[in-house]
């Protein structure tokens, strides 16, 4: 019995230190969201076990793809009012799992860095809520303090995250698992294709999202594909095209538009930087390609040509009929003007069974705080930026291309304020803050070596003297 125990852990270990955990993890996502309820629950129960396979050693990087995967493994709609039960599950096995790592190995908290900031905002939020619900009777306040708590559990998350990953450099781990969640996403989206019979992709819905938010995440991805190719791993440009085609190209939203005219050139001329010689080649071939590709989709693509005019249509703040899926920011605008200085509050905005964010970050935070919301938000950014300029890391300019991603979606979509986009940002910061991070109480112990030699040494001559 005690050889198969051991047997047992050794296998679990072998596991838990191989890539083969987050391919597992992967497998299971994709096949909750494919097979129909009740019979996912098979791999929703996997998914649960799983959740505790980390705790056989310190190292903590397994939760980054626990948490990742977690994204597209739902093919129901999730909002506040309505979360299936399996994924309550799932998050609650995560939550256990990570809560037991930190009693276990009695780790120090670490509140992240972010969190403050982070937490002051969520906290004006509810005073806006308080504040507003006492002027009316709202019928949206549970549901509305159902999102606060949820915003609040994503910080808890984040803090967790930031106490249990290890000093190790995780960013290629960490790339590894995102390639893996943007083909997830990539085969969610194929069999979504088969099933309507290759019909249009303007309004998609896989469950866990829409089209704008399946782009978004997928757009999100490509930073992370350059952190691999910029390490010379050449054959994963071809993987990297995939993810392109599709969230810009198939998708022809707004989120993946404005990424390529914006981001995509510089993120590919920063990835090659480091190949030497054939640098100038590659950046000439890169600007060629995508001005030939982006004049061919203009003249060809009518779906594409009237994209491009609605993102900037999107991003005025006039009134604008064309807004599917947000309210304009002119409408939010005149929420906002209510209450200048702690906005209408979050239950303001809550439409139908969901709320309805502006399509644009400032806009939003303006709405559920007002001012003093945007204060604080304006002071995560400034954190958020600060820390990147401090670290020391190779890919330090190829992460700061994920972080403007966020930033130029964020001005035509709702990126902060979804939980699912949340989860990838702050799950990709903490990873990113900790890779490779120094001492928290950095330990010289040269002079207690060199005392310790010193006292041995007259040690030894006395006892010579007293021979």
């Amino acid at each position: 019995m005690k050889i198969n125990a051991t047997f047992f852990r050794n296998k679990i270990i072998s596991l838990n230190d191989s890539i083969f955990y987050p391919i597992l993890l992967a497998l299971f996502s994709f096949c909750i969201w494919l097979v129909p309820s009740p019979y996912n629950i098979i791999f929703g129960v996997l998914y649960c076990l799983f959740a505790f396979v980390p705790l056989i050693d310190k190292e903590g990087r397994n939760y980054l793809p626990l948490l990742l995967f977690l994204i597209p493994a739902s093919s129901k709609e999730i909002n506040v009012s309505s979360i299936p039960l399996l994924s309550f599950f799932i998050i609650g096995s995560i939550l256990l799992s990570m809560v037991l790592k930190i009693i276990i190995y009695k780790m120090p908290l670490r509140r992240g860095d972010l969190s403050l900031p982070l937490l002051g905002t969520v906290i004006i939020f509810l005073i806006s809520f308080i504040f507003n619900i006492i002027s009316r009777n709202d019928s949206s306040s549970t549901i509305a303090v159902l999102y606060i708590v949820g915003f609040l559990l994503l910080i808890l998350v984040y803090v967790f995250l930031s106490t249990i990953l290890g000093q190790s450099n995780m960013m290629m781990f960490l790339s590894k698992c995102i390639i893996m969640l943007s083909y997830v996403i990539i085969l969610e989206l194929l069999v979504y294709l088969i099933r309507n019979n290759f019909a249009s992709l303007e309004n998609v819905a896989l469950g866990w999202s829409q089209s704008n938010g399946i782009s978004t995440i997928l757009c999100f991805s490509i930073p992370f594909y350059a952190i691999i190719i910029s390490n010379r791993k050449y054959w994963y440009y071809i993987f990297l095209l995939i993810p392109i085609l599709f969230s810009i190209v198939i998708l022809v939203v707004d989120s993946g538009i404005l990424f390529l005219i914006t981001l995509l050139i510089p993120l590919l001329l920063i990835t090659y930087k480091s190949y030497g010689k054939i640098y100038p080649y590659i950046s000439l071939f890169i600007v060629a390609s995508f001005v030939i590709s982006f004049a061919v989709l203009l003249v060809f693509n009518e779906v594409f040509t009237n994209q491009i005019f609605d993102v900037f249509r999107n991003i005025s703040f006039t009134p604008n009929s064309n807004i599917r899926i947000h309210f304009d920011n002119y409408k939010m605008i005149n929420l906002f003007t209510s209450n200048i200085v702690l906005g209408s509050s979050i239950s303001s905005i809550y439409i139908g069974e969901d709320f309805i964010f502006a399509n644009n970050t400032i806009v939003s935070t303006l709405v559920l705080g007002g001012i003093v919301g945007l204060v604080f938000y304006l002071i995560y950014e400034l954190d958020l930026y600060i820390i990147w300029a401090r670290k020391k890391a190779d890919i330090k300019y190829i992460f700061l291309m994920f972080l403007l991603a966020v930033e130029v979606i964020g001005i035509i979509d709702n990126v902060i304020y979804n939980f699912m986009n949340m989860l990838f940002i702050l799950t990709c910061n903490a990873c990113y803050h900790n890779s490779s991070r120094p001492d928290d109480v950095p330990i010289h112990n040269e002079f207690f070596v060199r005392k310790n030699q010193i006292t041995m040494e007259r040690s030894k001559s006395d006892t010579f003297i007293e021979l």
